[in-house]
Order: structure tokens, then sequence, then C-alpha cells
């Protein structure tokens, strides 16, 4: 899925930062690809597969843009805060919101 979809985030369902992630990418483009750790049987091992190949990132949301780790809501957000965020999402080619 990673290297499928050019925006990928694992999420909770319960979880604020993966909600506050969602909706802040959401405010910019709906072509992004979501996985519900929280729902699928095999969780535990997605999250320990998520943190050997973030080199140790290991919390929720877990966002990668073009296959590469971004980290979570907190290097999202610093995207936004420094106005980078439009540019990097419009330079992976996903549709954008109007």
């Amino acid at each position: 899925m990673i290297d499928t979809n050019r925006i990928m985030v694992f999420s909770k369902t319960y979880c604020p930062y993966s909600a506050g992630a969602k909706k802040l990418l959401k405010s910019y483009t709906n072509d992004f690809k979501v996985l519900e750790v929280d729902l699928e049987e095999d969780g535990d091992n997605i999250k320990k597969v998520l943190t050997r190949i973030t080199n140790g990132h290991s919390t929720y949301p877990s966002i990668f843009f073009n296959g590469e780790s971004i980290g979570g809501k907190d290097k999202l957000q610093a995207m936004e805060d420094r106005a980078e965020l439009k540019s990097r999402l419009e330079s992976l080619g996903v549709s954008m919101v109007q």
C-alpha cells in the first residue's frame, strides 16, 4: 500500500492525532489512502513493520508521501505551519480540492 499510493496514512479510528492529520490532508485533497490499523486483525504486526521501516516512528498516524515516511501529525502540521504542505501535495500529483 505504501508503494501504490502517493499518500498513505496508517491511522487508528480513536486517535485524535490521526483524526487531525486526516482533517488537515482533506483540507487539500481527498486523494489519499487510509488504513485504520485498529480495525485490522494483524494490527500488531503492522505496527512492528511500520516501526522498522520508519526507523523507530511507532505512533499513529504514520504518513507516507510517495513511499517516503514523513512522520506523523506533528511533521504534517509543521509543513503546514511553514506553508509547505500545499506545494508538497501538488508536487505529488494528487487531485487537489477547490
